[in-house]
């Protein structure tokens, strides 16, 4: 139900941010300024707890990345000029992302900066943006196609075709143009938010403008 899954989505960020911050807290009581981007690499290397854990995040990381890459593979093939791709597009794919994974982090040594600078663009992007997008996307079709409860839907030409407009919002129906406006804003103003987070991440990296 909506309930439920309002409950779980809850606590499951409550339970995040709970943690992350538990940690953050307990890292920067313990070094101060002196803490490191990664909080691991301010223990000593014969810290067998410290070690304990580098070796659990090796294999998180390890075990994680199939399941990660096998959403970016789908995602960016959907928007590749490939409507069939084959095995032999997915491996090059994989071994295309892999060199670059692996190039740009024998280049940025800072994980503070590569955290910060994802974490401003994708958190906005996946929080404000594109839920507003796909919103849009919908009330676009509004006038095309709209569910049981009197609310905008996605029409399908063929059963397996978005069927797409350019409906423009003066063109909606009015039942329909608050909406629009209201979720326009929510994508420009994640964008600024974004945007800005970026700017303040590179400058806080590679300039003193704030003082660091």
């Amino acid at each position: 139900s909506i309930d439920r899954f309002k409950a779980v989505t809850a606590t499951g960020f409550l339970t995040a941010a709970v943690v992350g911050l538990s940690i953050m807290g307990l890292g920067f009581l313990t070094f101060g300024g002196a803490a490191s981007s990664l909080i691991l690499n301010s223990y000593a290397a014969s810290d067998s707890l410290a070690t304990a854990a580098r070796l659990a995040i090796l294999c998180s990381i390890v075990g994680s990345f199939p399941m990660m890459f096998n959403g970016f593979a789908m995602g960016t093939l959907e928007l590749l000029p490939c409507p069939h791709p084959t095995q032999t597009h997915r491996d090059a794919l994989a071994v295309v992302t892999v060199i670059a994974v692996t190039a740009i982090a024998l280049v940025l040594s800072d994980l503070g900066f590569v955290a910060g600078l994802s974490g401003a663009v994708c958190g906005a992007a996946l929080v404000y943006v594109f839920p507003a997008l796909i919103r849009l996307r919908m009330l676009q079709h509004a006038d095309r196609a709209e569910d049981v409860s009197g609310g905008p839907a996605l029409a399908l030409r063929g059963g397996s075709h978005w069927e797409l407009s350019c409906t423009a919002p003066y063109k909606l129906p009015n039942r329909y143009k608050q909406s629009w406006y209201k979720y326009a804003g929510l994508a420009a103003g994640g964008s600024v938010l974004g945007l800005t987070g970026a700017a303040v991440v590179m400058l806080t990296t590679f300039t003193n403008y704030f003082g660091n």
